[in-house]
């Protein structure tokens, strides 16, 4: 155990201590005063090496920029601002580039039990006696005191996996698979740890049909790999004796199994007592245990002047939460990114510290009782907010069923987007890695999940577009083309705004299931929608990237050369879309909104590009392509939109609206 007389993480440098704190919010967000911080590189390396708390955490944020800067020093800036919440928190921004802004949060420290532990109660290790008595209070203090943490537990009363590892006693040297359906069910009382971790590329203990009947009989803990052999260790020093672990749990060379045990993923998670995250771990090799320096995770502590006199401040970076648990390799990975949503309880084992996540609180062993001011996206309070506990909502009739409350509805658009932004092995899991959200969605709120899309809100479900477009595996289906879970890489889905109005109508629409689970993978689906459907010919692809589309103006018998042309911006849906001159190419128009300020508000229409295509009868179908928006009135008109009083655009009087199938 480390044995620092004080932490020297109070340690500010000349520079950085001249922080003077703000005695009133700025009127204006840009309304501050700035200040000089280091003028030359020699004197910010000189406080970083002096491990300056700021200067240190810069020199540590710019490794990669480093000699870049050396060789174009110029004199930096910081300012300060409050918190134009009323919140009792200062901003503290520190400007390196016109790119490069690191921003600090200060927090007051109103009295001892506010300041940071000492480094000296922290070990050198996230396995110290120190972390795991942490470690076992927040997870007591949850399991006795939190409601919502327990919301689940009320639903589902004493259900165990079907297959869990049996640790035994803990003087026991060996593990051995619990089956349900050979040995018999688990105690209803006895917990259980659940383990999410990232696979590595070859993975050499597997569950299989060969293997299943020799782990029953039992085999040494020390024969683990080290991510499971240190889940072990855990378990027992929480007096845990069953763990699960995906590898040991489920057969890998049986697809039957893999598919029923697919679709218990989410009571898996949600009835564990903790799921275990193995953060700072690339593969099950690397252990769940890290060496560290305790300085590194601790907050800074300071007396800054303030107009009453100097008085203590805790300082940290904005973004500590990320640095600490949402870089690691782990939270890249899909699976994982439900496996902590669903999870009532989270303890992550970092590259440097303990954390803890859970539906009420977000402690770590530099903050052991909360980050100040930290919000966790994995808050679920409008699904909580919608039903009572215990008390869910069952499917009501398609003709009765009410919309999605946009505040539940905002909640799902938030989880895809950043869903969307983690990476899977296989494409064709993008919906059963999700599955267990929907789900839990499903049940709150009574309405049809379809392949990724609520029935209630269809026509918000399909305004997305995406940011970063990913190769299209050729040959493999694992969802029709107008649902975001088609696509592969980071997503941008919307919201209506209060200045909106849909411009379509969704007439029905149909998903074929693979198994019998309404939220896992599919094998097709289909939807009818009447809307306004303009007919485009593409001409040109222009040095700005925009496309020369010749419009079709309605009733019009001619060739394309002298139909009208737009200009428009296609945003494709994946890599590989292959456009070319004299192509026909459709265009749905979704929705109209004003944006911009309230005194200089503009419209724009959401439009989704559709190519044509037919099924085997020959008859006319449409596949999702793109998106594109139109921003200027004139390609407006082109489109047969006119403008309303308020500004809205919406489809012009006697424009033949057209019912169309995509699929």
């Amino acid at each position: 155990m480390a044995s620092i007389p004080a932490s020297a993480s109070t340690r500010l440098c000349a520079r950085c201590s001249t922080i003077q704190i703000p005695e009133k919010t700025a009127e204006r967000a840009l309304a501050f005063e700035s200040y000089p911080h280091h003028q030359t590189f020699e004197e910010f390396s000189e406080a970083a090496r002096q491990k300056c708390y700021i200067c240190l955490t810069l020199w540590i944020r710019l490794a990669n920029s480093i000699d870049r800067l050396k060789d174009s020093w110029t004199p930096k800036q910081f300012w300060i601002q409050k918190d134009f919440a009323g919140r009792d928190l200062y901003k503290f921004n520190v400007l390196y580039s016109m790119r490069e802004i690191i921003q600090f949060r200060i927090t007051p420290c109103h009295d001892d039990a506010a300041l940071p532990i000492q480094a000296c109660a922290i070990g050198n290790s996230t396995f110290c006696a120190s972390s795991i008595q942490t470690a076992l209070g927040w997870l007591q203090s949850c399991r006795s005191g939190h409601k919502q943490c327990g919301w689940y537990f009320s639903q589902e009363k004493s259900w165990h996996p079907s297959r869990l590892l049996d640790l035994g006693s803990k003087e026991s040297t060996s593990w051995k698979l619990h089956s349900t359906a050979k040995d018999g069910p688990v105690p209803d009382q006895e917990p259980y740890i659940a383990l999410s971790y990232r696979w590595g590329p070859n993975p050499q203990l597997l569950l299989l049909s060969t293997t299943i009947d020799d782990f029953r009989q039992g085999k040494l803990i020390q024969d683990l790999p080290k991510t499971f052999r240190d889940l072990t260790t855990v378990a027992r020093e929480l007096s845990i004796r069953y763990v699960w672990i995906d590898a040991l749990c489920i057969l890998q060379d049986s697809d039957e199994d893999w598919y029923k045990e697919a679709l218990t993923m989410r009571h898996v998670y949600v009835n564990a007592a903790c799921t275990v995250a193995a953060s700072a771990s690339s593969n099950e090799q690397d252990g769940l245990f890290c060496s560290r320096d305790p300085e590194t995770i601790l907050p800074a502590v300071a007396h800054l002047s303030t107009v009453s006199g100097p008085k203590p401040f805790r300082i940290f970076e904005r973004d500590y939460w990320d640095r600490h648990i949402s870089v690691g390799p782990l939270h890249k990975r899909g699976w994982a990114f439900q496996e902590r949503h669903l999870s009532p309880r989270v303890l992550y084992f970092g590259g440097a510290q303990l954390l803890w996540e859970c539906f009420e609180t977000v402690k770590c062993e530099g903050f052991p009782d909360g980050i100040p001011f930290h919000w966790s996206d994995k808050n679920l309070l409008p699904l909580w907010d919608l039903v009572d506990t215990g008390n869910l909502c069952p499917a009501p009739p398609a003709q009765v069923r009410p919309a999605m409350p946009m505040s539940v509805y905002s909640l799902w658009r938030d989880l895809v987007k950043s869903y969307s932004q983690c990476a899977l092995t296989k494409p064709a899991d993008k919906l059963p890695a999700f599955a267990g959200l929907a789900k839990l969605f499903q049940q709150a709120t009574g309405d049809e999940y379809l392949a990724g899309l609520w029935r209630s809100r269809l026509l918000e479900g399909l305004d997305w577009r995406v940011e970063e477009p990913g190769a299209k595996s050729s040959g493999e289906y694992w969802a029709p083309s107008w649902s975001w879970a088609s696509v592969d890489g980071p997503l941008r889905p919307e919201l209506p705004s209060a200045f909106s109005t849909q411009l379509a109508e969704v007439i029905d629409a149909e998903i074929e299931l693979r198994g019998p689970e309404p939220t896992g993978p599919v094998s097709g689906g289909w939807l009818k929608i009447r809307g306004l459907v303009v007919r485009g010919v593409l001409e040109v692809v222009e040095r700005d990237g925009r496309w020369r589309v010749a419009i079709e103006p309605e009733h019009t018998v001619g060739t394309s050369e002298y139909f009208p042309k737009a200009r428009l911006l296609f945003r494709l849906d994946y890599q590989g879309i292959k456009l070319c001159k004299k192509q026909e190419l459709h265009f749905l128009a979704l929705n109209s909104s004003l944006v911009g300020h309230l005194s200089d508000m503009k419209p724009r229409v959401v439009c989704i590009i559709l190519r044509p295509t037919s099924d085997v009868f020959g008859k006319r179908k449409y596949s999702r392509i793109g998106h594109v928006l139109l921003e200027d009135q004139e390609q407006m008109v082109l489109f047969n939109l006119h403008a309303l009083k308020n500004g809205l655009m919406v489809s012009s009087g006697g424009k033949t609206l057209t019912t169309i199938e995509i699929i």
